[in-house]
């Protein structure tokens, strides 16, 4: 960025968006500070952006109120164009509204000045289509400024927003907004509605935990009430924000002139409210839907840089039957290794599991580990059932088709002195599976010394079917459930689940099933039909039996999930009702308090959970979790403290600890944990994490042999095989680098086999060869990628960087272009292409 552009000294950069880069400067003709608002040098050579940008600085031109930022020039030098604004001192509303200084007088007289001047704005025909907490300033003297109409467009003028495309930030977008119906100032009116309802309350009307919840709550959910928040607020304030905030735009105020007037006015003006104030047709348009899967894609992405374990464990010593039964259900081992039968044992495991931990109500220092759990760390043995949860007891169990019948020999361990307690064999007819649940769990319980009472017995079986054929499809939907790796495992255990209701309409769990079958879909496309379906499986199943605490919780589940967080507490408080120890109903509460806006009531919660359960590694952690993702790094490394010492064995526990000291900035201590979780057993979680600190450290042998560690679990990954390759060439190690590259390879041509297209590969692999120094693969490789994808950005990279290595100077610079020069700039091994003349013309072209 150069010092100055014409007579504007450039001293700091305040900030950039998606529609700008804008810099604190000096005016030096006129003496004054000004903000400098410049095009982004990715989009600075697209036309399309260009011709917005100049439209917003038309637009704002004709603005000139006390309560807008007001609009000096509009500048170009050198193709770079860029608008001069007012610059304010002060803080954004967004600030003050978390500061809680403001008084009820204050805040009004704020709501005041935002809506006349976007009254103003309105005026002259322009509509703001961004309006939000963080773009309104109240400067010094303590007036309200409305920022930034980068999303503003003049009524009537080329509608040049991008099809398939949403501007503003989510929150604040009228409903009309997210389903791609035209917007006009009454969105403007919505957004001001969100805004006045967060100065009020400290807390947003549709909130969520991730940005399709929100989607979803706006065009399906009412507000929640004002008063739920704060009950001191005027009662005109709360009409007004209520009228702002129907979702029928006709219902709505229909200007500001009429928002000021209830302002201002003691009488308000009434409204007819109508009946249904959603629209299905919209929240399950295509537009709607595409808008879910995006968001769902970005959310996974912002999760990639450090791994957190979500599992961690409990050392505990017991006797014989110890008083305190701390319980892991391991997987059935499959004798003979009968394909049908494994599927079904999956599904086993599962209920027993589910059944056993329905009894946690009833006895004191009891709980089970689900099974969900050992699964996703692929627990094998009552030894590392030991480490990784820490149980003291395991259910060891083995099964074995022979003729018409099937055999389940069941195993009582001592997971802390590592000795089998009790064996039980159980022989059933194949055809019957459902008897041997039950008489499997009788079995366990007499071994774990738990008297079957009444109580007890009505709950191993209630929401049971009669039906063996209906319980053998419930068995395979719940190991579909399990053995997740696709939607299409999810849609696999909806068929079943239909199956097994259909043969038994009065299943209940068979619809529990179906419920959570369907929550998961939605959770994994982000398509909105399956919410409803979920709902009313669950329904249903509550509708047979409502005693079932866990569809209780599940249903809670899909309500705090699409952001209807009153009636998730609602739900969770029902299930804890029937179940006052059912932590995971506890630490659902918890949430739904986090995402209401109350972490004083969320920490209460979280502490509850840990009161019922002392050992129970999950309560610390949980706790641990919500203050990492609250940003109180500080008391989530108190927490996961506390999982070490209950866990000194714990290999996940230093892991997840050294991953909050990593967020906290205390790098040191950080590696600290990471090296001891190794030292414990060698695992991917707190390799990758080390290779990640030793690699940016400089100490590329340390961060080459913890990749090596990486790949021993996932051997497949051809990208931590680059990453090695990367580590040992920075290390000096060529052979070694050679060989690593050359298994890179290998490793992606065999992605190749699953989409022959996919340009990143492609791309990857054109690297790769050219990192061996096979300049004809490496060519053909990167022919492929770029005829596959020439705009893709990685490609693009992988391009200039491979031709330049392979000494193809014209080439590499064919394929520069604005979204790549910065990265170009940062790579050390391009030094001799960015001091080429060709390349430093090309850079100052592309340059802001």
């Amino acid at each position: 960025m150069p010092s100055s552009y014409l007579h504007y000294d450039i001293i700091e950069k305040l900030g950039e968006g998606g529609m700008g880069l804008v810099y604190l400067a000096k005016d030096t003709k006129l003496n004054r500070y000004v903000a400098l608002k410049f095009l982004p040098r990715h989009i600075s050579n697209d036309e399309i952006e260009r011709k917005r940008f100049r439209q917003e600085a038309q637009s704002a031109a004709f603005l000139n109120h006390p309560n807008i930022a007001q609009v000096y020039a509009i500048e170009e030098v050198d193709d770079q164009l860029f608008i001069v604004l007012e610059y304010i001192e002060g803080k954004e509303l967004k600030e003050l509204v978390e500061e809680e200084t403001l008084t009820v007088d204050e805040k009004w007289e704020l709501a005041l000045e935002i809506a006349q001047g976007i009254n103003a704005a309105h005026k002259k025909g322009i509509v703001h289509r961004d309006i939000k907490s963080r773009n309104i300033m109240i400067n010094e003297s303590g007036t309200a400024k409305i920022m930034d109409f980068g999303l503003a467009r003049m009524e009537g003028a080329d509608r040049i927003t991008k099809t398939g495309t949403t501007i503003g930030t989510t929150a604040y977008m009228a409903p009309e907004q997210l389903t791609g119906e035209e917007i006009d100032m009454r969105s403007d009116i919505w957004s001001y509605g969100v805004v006045l309802y967060e100065l009020f309350t400290k807390s947003l009307p549709f909130d969520g935990a991730y940005e399709p919840a929100i989607m979803y709550a706006i065009t399906e959910n009412d507000p929640v009430p004002i008063s739920d928040h704060q009950k001191e607020v005027p009662e005109r304030i709360v009409h007004v924000i209520e009228r702002c905030l129907e979702k029928n735009r006709t219902y709505r105020y229909q200007t500001f002139e009429e928002v000021l007037n209830d302002l201002i006015s003691e009488k308000t003006t009434p409204v007819k409210r109508p009946h249904q104030t959603t629209s299905k047709k919209n929240a399950a348009s295509k537009d709607y839907t595409g808008y879910l899967v995006a968001a769902v894609a970005a959310a996974v992405l912002l999760l990639a840089f450090i791994y957190i374990s979500r599992d961690t464990n409990l050392n505990l010593t017991g006797n014989s039957i110890p008083d305190k039964k701390y319980l892991a259900v391991l997987p059935i081992e499959n004798i003979g290794e009968d394909p049908d039968l494994q599927v079904l044992s999956v599904g086993l495991a599962e209920t027993f599991s589910y059944r056993l931990s329905e009894l946690e109500k009833y006895e004191e220092s009891y709980w089970v580990t689900p099974a969900g759990e050992i699964r996703k760390e692929n627990v094998r043995s009552a030894t590392q059932a030991h480490k990784i949860f820490g149980v003291n007891l395991a259910i060891s169990s083995t099964i074995q088709a022979f003729g018409d019948s099937t055999r389940l020999i069941l195993e009582l361990v001592d997971a802390d002195n590592i000795r089998r307690l009790e064996t039980v064999q159980i022989v059933v007819a194949s055809e019957n599976l459902a008897s041997l649940e039950k008489d499997g769990i009788k079995a366990m319980l007499a071994m774990l010394d738990i008297q079957i009472n009444p109580e007890i017995n009505q709950t191993i079986n209630q929401g049971d079917t009669s039906d063996p054929e209906a319980y053998e499809y419930y068995l395979r939907g719940r190991a579909a459930l399990q053995m997740y790796n696709s939607p299409d495992s999810l849609k696999q255990a909806v068929e079943l689940f239909k199956k097994s209701i259909a043969l038994d309409p009065e299943f209940t769990l068979g619809y529990s099933g179906l419920g959570e079958s369907y929550w998961r879909l939605y959770q994994d496309t982000g398509e909105v039909p399956y919410v409803s379906q979920a709902e009313d499986a669950l329904n249903e199943a509550l509708e047979l039996n409502e005693n079932l605490a866990q569809v209780q919780m599940l249903l809670g589940l899909l309500k705090s999930g699409t952001g209807n967080y009153r009636e998730a507490e609602k739900i969770f408080e029902k299930a804890l009702e029937m179940d006052p120890k059912h932590t995971p109903a506890l630490r659902g509460l918890a949430g739904v308090y986090a995402e209401m806006g109350d972490p004083k009531k969320a920490v209460e919660t979280y502490r509850k959970a840990i009161d019922l359960k002392p050992e129970y590694w999950e309560g610390h952690k949980g706790l641990a979790i919500h203050y990492l993702s609250t940003g109180d790094f500080e008391n989530a490394i108190k927490e996961f403290t506390m999982v070490t010492r209950l866990t000194p064995d714990n290999s996940s526990a230093y892991s997840n600890l050294g991953a909050a000291y990593l967020y906290n900035g205390e790098n040191d201590r950080a590696r600290e944990m990471f090296v001891k979780s190794m030292s414990l057993e060698k695992n991917s979680a707190a390799a990758n994490n080390l290779a990640y600190l030793y690699f940016t450290g400089g100490k590329y042998q340390q961060a080459a042999e913890m990749y090596e560690v990486v790949l021993q679990d996932y051997p497949n990954r051809y990208q931590y095989w680059g990453n090695l390759a990367v580590a040992y060439e920075y290390s000096g190690e060529e052979k070694k680098s050679e060989e690593a590259y050359l298994t890179a390879i290998d490793r992606a041509k065999d992605q190749l086999e699953v989409n022959p297209r996919n340009a990143e590969v492609l791309a990857d692999l054109g690297a790769y060869y050219s990192d061996v120094k096979d300049t004809t693969q490496s060519l053909e490789f990167m022919r492929r990628a770029l005829n596959v994808d020439s705009e893709n950005i990685m490609v693009r990279e992988r391009a200039v960087s491979t031709y330049e290595s392979l000494g193809m100077r014209e080439e590499a610079l064919k394929w520069i272009n604005a979204s790549i020069i910065t990265t170009i700039e940062t790579q050390p091994e391009l030094q001799d292409l960015i001091k080429d003349p060709r390349f430093r013309e090309l850079a100052e072209k592309f340059k802001e």
